[in-house]
């Protein structure tokens, strides 16, 4: 692989793997099996009558299965991450996150 840069002497080379961009998280327990399904939203229209109509459905951009071993290394490995992101940037809030603390 051809050096993409150098930092301090050490070569960085591009990660020859793919990339997602998701908005939406779907997880599916299934026995020993924890599935996320990632997915952005996608617009989709059709014609009724000589008129357009449109909507939004989510497209799924990648399926991911982990034991539960793994599901709980990444919990963590993800909560010490936006621990540290919203030390440095401030508070991430969602409508999930909104309405898990109205509970």
């Amino acid at each position: 692989m051809p050096a993409d840069e150098s930092k301090n002497g050490h070569e960085f080379t591009r990660l020859d793997a793919p990339a997602y961009y998701a908005s939406t998280v779907e997880i599916i327990w299934a026995g020993n099996d924890c599935t996320i399904v990632a997915s952005r939203p996608h617009p989709r229209i059709r014609i009724v009558d000589g008129k357009q109509e449109g909507t939004v459905s989510a497209e799924p951009q990648v399926v991911l299965q982990f034991s539960p071993q793994t599901a709980k290394d990444l919990l963590k490995l993800l909560q010490r991450g936006i621990e540290n992101y919203e030390e440095r940037l401030g508070t991430i809030t969602t409508e999930y996150t909104t309405e898990k603390a109205a509970e």
